[in-house]
């Protein structure tokens, strides 16, 4: 369960990054289809669709900037693991 955690944080950010891409995604089209439906020249449509236009995008984006650091500590993890690795070989080499 604990062991190659350093696999499962990358995996755990990549699984972050795509379902908080997608709910952007999903947010931004829904905003925009009910923003049309609304009618444009409704104050509350012309909200709703520029609230897809321009949060769907920058939510998308920021999900995925935001999984940078839980990936930069999986491969931090990984590199701690692989130095271990090569000091334990060369100390029982000796």
């Amino acid at each position: 369960m604990y062991t190659n955690i350093y696999k499962k944080i990358k995996i755990l950010a990549w699984v972050y990054a795509i379902v908080g891409i997608s709910i952007s995604i999903i947010f931004a089209l829904t905003s925009i289809i009910y923003g049309i439906i609304l009618g444009l020249g409704d104050p509350v449509g012309l909200l709703f669709f520029l609230l897809g236009i321009f949060l769907g995008p920058i939510c998308a984006l920021l999900s995925w900037v935001s999984t940078w650091t839980l990936y930069a500590f999986g491969e931090m993890l990984e590199n701690l693991f692989q130095i271990k690795q090569e000091i334990c070989k060369k100390t029982n080499d000796m």
